[in-house]
């Protein structure tokens, strides 16, 4: 969660530039632009936000489902758990493959 915390930071601090430059008379020809990245930073930080969420509901989840006893009982719901968890970590894998790839392109 530090990493996350220290993100979260950057982000708010890269908001707030882009609130400063705003007001800024001087950036008014590249206003546009400045929206742009401000839509960009804030759809970034809300889908940050939603991972987060996910994730700690996620490591609630998932002990109760890999469980024995869950295994015979809820058999149905164990499925769609094991089904939404390998989309989950498919879809993650496949992010960070695009943030690698990027990075390095």
């Amino acid at each position: 969660m530090k990493s996350y915390d220290d993100l979260e930071q950057l982000m708010d601090e890269n908001l707030n530039t882009i609130l400063l430059m705003k007001s800024s008379p001087y950036c008014k020809a590249i206003s546009m632009k400045i929206r742009d990245l401000e839509l960009r930073l804030i759809l970034i930080q809300d889908t940050l936000e939603n991972w987060i969420k996910l994730q700690r509901t996620w490591l609630y989840l998932e002990p109760i489902f890999s469980s024995e006893n869950s295994q015979s009982s809820m058999l149905q719901i164990k499925k769609k758990f094991e089904r939404v968890d390998k989309n989950w970590r498919t879809f993650m894998e496949m992010f960070f493959h695009e943030v690698k790839f990027s990075l390095v392109s």
